[in-house]
């Protein structure tokens, strides 16, 4: 594996051809990911800094959709969040030609 380069901006650093960004989460954890050009990076770090201060930052998963369905379907059974979402008629008998 390359060696992390300093660069002038602090959190990125170069890596072979490409940037390493380096951050941390809201948590306080060390997260880091890659971008092919230096403003790349540099975007990309501004976006995940912005998304950890305001709280919208969510971590990537590995989770596989069959196991997010699966605890989405038990969650959603325990609230009754599927059964009222079954009945409201999401059908509206509208067409492509209503206008």
């Amino acid at each position: 594996m390359a060696k992390l380069e300093k660069t002038k901006t602090p959190g990125i650093f170069k890596r072979g051809n490409r940037y390493a960004v380096i951050y941390r989460d809201g948590g306080g954890q060390q997260r880091q990911e890659s971008a092919r050009t230096y403003d790349e990076a540099r975007r990309l770090r501004t976006k995940r800094a912005a998304a950890v201060t305001d709280g919208s930052y969510q971590p990537q998963t590995r989770e596989r959709l069959a196991e997010f369905a699966a605890a989405w379907t038990r969650a959603t059974r325990a609230t009754g969040v599927a059964a009222s979402v079954r009945t409201q008629g999401v059908n509206t008998g509208a067409t492509c030609t209503d206008t």
